[in-house]
């Protein structure tokens, strides 16, 4: 089973960054080497439906621009689940279009204790990964 190494400020950040988006769907890159995660960078929802997120391209490149400046990578994707369990959905099985990254899934359906998830998709087929808090 592939592993997302993920410390806890960056989990921390993430878990705030959905309760601080809801009832609307949350987005971001995790930037990092291999799959140990360094940094987590918040981008825009474009779209403001319950059940849908659409990433600020404009924010998105300039977080890749300032990634590739520095000796990380983009290791991961994150968005949250507003009332839903962390398992990527049909439509996110659809999007997921970097097979070598890992997606994250933070789930508040139960909003007193968010679940967090992480995924490999490749083709279609989902995988789930380990998350190891360091």
């Amino acid at each position: 089973m592939p592993e997302l190494y993920l410390n806890k400020q960056n989990y921390e950040f993430m878990v705030r960054h959905a309760i601080n988006c809801f009832p609307f769907e949350c987005c971001g890159v995790i930037s990092g080497n291999d799959q140990y995660s360094y940094s987590v960078h918040p981008i825009k929802n474009l779209d403001y439906r319950k059940h849908r997120y659409s990433m600020d391209m404009d924010q998105l490149d300039i977080i890749i621009s300032k990634i590739e400046q520095s000796s990380e990578e983009i290791i991961g994707f994150y968005h949250s689940h507003t009332d839903t369990d962390s398992y990527p959905s049909r439509i996110d099985i659809e999007m997921a279009n970097w097979p070598s990254v890992f997606y994250v899934i933070v789930s508040l359906a139960e909003r007193n204790l968010p679940k967090i998830k992480a995924f490999k998709i490749s083709d279609k087929n989902v995988t789930e990964c380990e998350i190891v808090f360091r």
